[in-house]
């Protein structure tokens, strides 16, 4: 009412006011990252706002217009993980230096919200997007739950632009976008030794002698603890008269109960 009072006109395809339009197509995505911090800022555990700042400064740093006098990575990081993502930092700190350079340099060139749906551009910046997120900051594959973690915030951002009408819909689900699988190495810094396990064992022969057989299973015949803890003389075949062997074989699997927990029961294999 207020608009047409002051005789201002109305977009044709959306019917709001053209001052209302205009401020719309103006939000950059960096705008809308730092209103969606301080939307989730008050609810949010200390761990999810570290989360949350990690996966906007990651798309951040690429939704910009230009790579041209792009500031160097680390300190851009700085400058968003550190700062602007950071409500309570931002509300109350002063940015100085190469930092706030920095900063300055992205605010000046970051992409507008609206760029991110139009159809010449949405692919290949939701795509450079995603890709971003699946890497560390070393260039090397983030691991398979880093990446869905950052594209869930990603994903709740641009639904938040929604939210706001500054989107029609969220771009993601117009683009067949699949993270990279990768072969997930055993880290070996937190895998027992050999030598290490048989001395857990003696430490558990010497306070809980009953609970060596079962997490010697564990270790050399690579049994699941539901294994193992059905585990019966019989399942096992030419036993060495001492030291440990491998040739155990449960008969029996755990049957999975109705509310997915395992139940006290065991049923044979086959039956």
């Amino acid at each position: 009412m207020q608009a047409a009072r002051k005789g201002e006109g109305f977009d044709t395809d959306t019917g709001a006011p053209e001052s209302m339009v205009r401020a719309q197509l103006s939000v950059t995505w960096f705008d809308l990252a730092c209103r969606f911090v301080d939307l989730k800022w008050p609810h949010a555990a200390a761990k999810s706002r570290t989360g949350i700042a990690d996966a906007l400064a990651t798309v951040t740093s690429v939704l910009v217009t230009t790579k041209r006098g792009k500031p160097d990575d680390k300190v851009l990081r700085a400058a968003l993980y550190g700062w602007a993502f950071h409500k309570v930092r931002r509300e109350t700190t002063k940015l100085t230096g190469k930092v706030a350079a920095a900063l300055k340099w992205l605010q000046d060139n970051s992409l507008r919200v609206v760029t991110l749906n139009e159809k010449e551009q949405r692919s290949q910046l939701i795509r450079s997007a995603l890709d971003t997120i699946a890497l560390k900051m070393d260039g090397t594959p983030a691991a398979a739950k880093t990446v869905a973690r950052k594209r869930a915030i990603f994903y709740g951002a641009l639904n938040y632009a929604v939210e706001l009408d500054i989107l029609p819909a969220n771009p993601i689900d117009r683009v067949a976008w699949k993270a990279p699988a990768i072969a997930e190495e055993v880290n070996r810094n937190v895998v027992a030794r050999p030598r290490q396990v048989r001395a857990l064992l003696g430490a558990i022969e010497d306070k809980r002698p009953e609970l060596t057989a079962f997490y010697g299973c564990l270790y050399y015949a690579y049994m699941r603890p539901s294994e193992a803890k059905v585990l019966r003389k019989g399942d096992c075949i030419d036993l060495p008269d001492e030291g440990w062997d491998s040739s155990c074989s449960p008969a029996t699997r755990p049957a999975s109960g109705r509310n997915g927990r395992t139940p006290g029961r065991a049923t044979r294999n086959g039956s």
